[in-house]
C-alpha cells in the first residue's frame, strides 16, 4: 500500500490537512505544565486548549470525504462495501492496542519498576468492554472524567464509529443527499450541548456526548453537497476562529464555547477543506516533500500511539522542578516538544508499516467489497 497519494491530488491536500489535525492534537497533549501567571499563561492555557480541536478538523474531514464518495444513491452491496473499509481501516490496530494496553502494558511497567503507572491501569481493567466496543465516550460521559492515561484518546473513535451508524441509516433512508438533514443535525447538535449545560453536565460529559459532537461531521458533509454555500463572508467568519484563542478565554469549560464555540470550530475547519477540496495550482503539494502531508498519512497509526510515546519522553526527560514562566521552563517546552512530535511521527510511521497498512490491504483483499467509493478527483 501506498504512503503517499498522487502529487497535487485532492486526496493528497487533504492528507495535509490530517496532518495539522494530528499535529494540534499532539501540541495539545504537550501541555503538561503548570501554566505561569499573567498573559503568557492565558494566552498558554487558551493554545494548549485551542489545539485541542484537531479532533474537529477529523469529524470534518470525515464528514466530508464519507459523503463525497458514497454512491450518489443506494446500490447493492454499498453498505457491505462501506463497512469493510471501515472495519479494514480502524478494528486492526485498534484492537492490538486495546489488547495491548490492558494485557501487556501493566506487566511492562510493573517490570519496569513503575509500579503506581502499572496499578493505574489496573485499576482501569474492568472498563475493558467499554473501549473494546467503541463506546469509550460514552464510560467518558456517564464519568464525567478521563478514566485511562493511555486510551484517553479513543473517545473521538467512538464518536466516529457511531456517526458511521448514523450516516449508513441516513443513506439507506435517502436523507443524507439534501443539505436540510445535514443542517437539522447540527442544529440537533447545538441544542443537546446547550441542555447538557442546563442539566450541569461538565464540559467532559459534553466534548464525550455523541449527539453533540455531530455538527462537525454536519460541516464537512455541507461542503461536500454544497461548497457553493461557503461564500466569503461565510469563509471569513470561519478563519476568524483560528484568532480567537488571542482575544478570548478560549476552555471547553465556559459556557460560550459549550453551546456555539463548537459550530464555530467545525465552520472554521469547513472552510479549510473547502479550500483543499478546490483544486488550484496554488494549493499544490509535493508530498515527499511536506511533512505535513506524511503525518497526515499515518495519522490514524500516530494517533493511537502517541499518548505512550509521550509519556515516556515526559518521564525520561521533564525535570519536576521547573519554575513556570522562566526560561528553563519555555526551553523544556520546546526541547520536549520537538523530541515528542519527532519520536511520535516515527513510531507512528513504523506501526503504519508493521500494522495498519499490512492488516488494511490483508482484509480487503479476503473480504473484496463489491462497491468501491466515488473517486474524489
Amino acid at each position: 500500500m501506498s504512503l503517499f497519494s498522487q502529487p497535487g491530488s485532492r486526496l493528497d491536500r487533504l492528507d495535509s490537512l490530517r496532518g495539522i489535525a494530528i499535529l494540534a492534537v499532539i501540541v495539545h497533549h504537550l501541555a503538561i505544565f503548570d501554566a505561569p501567571a499573567g498573559l503568557a499563561g492565558r494566552l498558554y492555557v487558551s493554545l494548549a486548549e485551542f489545539f485541542s480541536h484537531g479532533v474537529d478538523l477529523f469529524f470534518v474531514l470525515s464528514g466530508f470525504l464519507l459523503v463525497k464518495t458514497l454512491p450518489l444513491s443506494p446500490q447493492p452491496g454499498w453498505l457491505t462495501g462501506f463497512w469493510v473499509r471501515r472495519v479494514a481501516k480502524i478494528l486492526p490496530l485498534y484492537a492490538l492496542v486495546v489488547a495491548g494496553v490492558f494485557l501487556i502494558a501493566p506487566a511492562l511497567l510493573a517490570l519496569a519498576g513503575l509500579t503506581t503507572k502499572a496499578e493505574t491501569l489496573r485499576q482501569g481493567a474492568a472498563d475493558w468492554p467499554w473501549h473494546a466496543l467503541f463506546a469509550t465516550n460514552w464510560l467518558f460521559f456517564r464519568t464525567g472524567e478521563f478514566t485511562h492515561p493511555l486510551l484517553n484518546v479513543a473517545w473521538s473513535l467512538g464518536v466516529e464509529v457511531q456517526f458511521y451508524g448514523l450516516l449508513s441509516i441516513a443513506w439507506l433512508a435517502g436523507w443524507a443527499r439534501s443539505p436540510r438533514f445535514w443542517l437539522v443535525l447540527a442544529a440537533v447538535a447545538v441544542a443537546s450541548r446547550c441542555a447538557g449545560v442546563a442539566l450541569g453536565w461538565n464540559w467532559v460529559s459534553l466534548l464525550n456526548f455523541t449527539p453533540g459532537r455531530l455538527d462537525a461531521f454536519a460541516a464537512g458533509a455541507l461542503v461536500a453537497l454544497r461548497p457553493g454555500w461557503f461564500t466569503r463572508p461565510v469563509r471569513l467568519l470561519g478563519a476568524a476562529v483560528l484568532f480567537a484563542p488571542l482575544v478570548l478565554v478560549w476552555s471547553r469549560e465556559v459556557l460560550w464555547l459549550q453551546t456555539l464555540g463548537y459550530t464555530w470550530v467545525a465552520l472554521g475547519a469547513a472552510v479549510a477543506v473547502r479550500g483543499a477540496a478546490v483544486p488550484t495550482p496554488a494549493t499544490a503539494v509535493a508530498p515527499r516533500r511536506a511533512p505535513l502531508v506524511f503525518l497526515g498519512c499515518i495519522s490514524y497509526s500516530v494517533y493511537l500511539t502517541h499518548i505512550a510515546v509521550r509519556s515516556g519522553v515526559r518521564d525520561l526527560l521533564v525535570p519536576a522542578d521547573l519554575v513556570p514562566g522562566s526560561a528553563p521552563y519555555w526551553a523544556a517546552h520546546v526541547v520536549y516538544g520537538v523530541i515528542v512530535i519527532t519520536c511520535s511521527a516515527f513510531f507512528g510511521w513504523v506501526v503504519w508499516r508493521v500494522v495498519e497498512a499490512p492488516a488494511q490491504s490483508f482484509l480487503l483483499s479476503r473480504l473484496r467489497p463489491a462497491t468501491p467509493p466515488r473517486k474524489l478527483d
